[in-house]
């Protein structure tokens, strides 16, 4: 049976849920794929120095633009949409801008075009926003969401011909973007969409995942009971084994628990439950990451470790600080934090972690 914990750590929200590695739900697939826009990925590996090509693999099909001074009425015109849109999962959001302060847009896979726009923009734009919540209506910004793939939105009608009349005539609105296209046809080349946005904005670049692993021996590991997260005598709390993952990402090495406190670096410690790992891989990939490609990345690491079962693997998503919504179209907060990450942990005994970690 999954339990499900909700953990508070300083300013950030983390959640934590168990659940069997056959679980009917496939809700750790469904972490993967409502979560849109990924800025990288942790994987660690033990009992391995070098990281399994069917991982590598998964990561070399992966291409990603950024295109500069895109206008956002592009987005709305219908051979975008007929090309791209329908045809494959697109995702593509703003950089450069601050949460909260700047405007914002993202296009998520499902084909919703989200504007989150600062009042003096909403006022001057004039389009229809959906209900403030306490968050937006505490920052006065405003959520326009356009469902490009509505079936009465199509040139002719009014509401696609005022919203395009809004975005391109009226207030001309303009963003860096980044954007990848996974095409529903594997015949279809996913670097189609970098060719179609040439003419379109004043530059296109390719972003290429940039990759680094780093190899442990003898590394203490934390023992973690899936069946009682706060901790027992066979298993440290779950937090601690979340921390014990960060400072591992981080290359942070922890001191003994007995250890002195005298550390200019850290004082954190690794819990006294652990299991000595005599090999372990950290490998690390950054860019615009689509949760098709994480989850390829996953499937891929569940096969390599139904060979090797004896210690916990874990994947860890970093998506963006500053991206408007984390978990399908829902609004992503940065009042205090802009933690958006989560973590799936396969344990030897069959079992799945799933950690949440949110902003606010």
């Amino acid at each position: 049976m999954a339990a499900s914990i909700r953990h508070s750590i300083k300013s950030s929200t983390l959640q934590y849920e168990t659940l069997s590695t056959n679980d009917s739900k496939q809700r750790d697939v469904a972490k993967i794929r409502d979560h849109f826009f990924n800025f990288g990925v942790t994987l660690i590996l033990p009992g391995v120095n070098t990281v399994p090509n069917q991982i590598l693999e998964c990561l070399t099909d992966q291409l990603s633009y950024k295109l500069e001074k895109l206008p956002i009425y592009h987005l709305l015109e219908i051979p975008f949409i007929q090309a791209f849109v329908k045809r494959g999962a697109i995702h593509l959001m703003s950089v450069n801008r601050r949460l909260h302060t700047n405007d914002t847009v993202v296009l998520t896979p499902s084909g919703i075009l989200i504007l989150t726009l600062t009042k003096d923009t909403y006022e001057q734009l004039g389009l229809e926003a959906e209900k403030q919540n306490h968050i937006h209506h505490q920052n006065k910004t405003f959520v326009v969401k356009i469902n490009l793939l509505e079936r009465a939105f199509h040139p002719g009608k009014k509401g696609y011909d005022r919203t395009l009349w809004c975005l391109k005539d009226r207030l001309d609105l303009v963003f860096d973007c980044l954007i990848s296209w996974d095409p529903h046809d594997k015949k279809l080349c996913s670097s189609s969409v970098g060719v179609y946005f040439m003419e379109k904005c004043h530059q296109v670049t390719r972003i290429d995942l940039k990759k680094a692993s780093r190899n442990f021996t003898s590394l203490p590991c934390p023992k973690l009971d899936a069946k009682d997260p706060e901790g027992s005598e066979i298993g440290c709390q779950f937090n601690e084994f979340f921390e014990w993952m960060g400072a591992l990402a981080c290359d942070i090495q922890l001191r003994p628990e007995d250890a002195s406190q005298d550390n200019f670096v850290t004082t954190m410690s690794c819990p006294e439950l652990v299991t000595n790992l005599p090999r372990c891989c950290v490998f690390q990939a950054s860019g615009f990451l689509t949760s098709n490609t994480i989850l390829q990345v996953w499937r891929a690491l569940r096969e390599h470790t139904s060979q090797n079962e004896s210690y916990p693997t874990s994947l860890t998503v970093h998506g963006f600080n500053d991206c408007p919504v984390n978990k399908k179209s829902e609004s992503h907060y940065y009042y205090v934090t802009g933690d958006n990450i989560y973590s799936l942990v396969l344990l030897p005994e069959g079992m799945c972690c799933i950690y949440t970690a949110t902003g606010f």
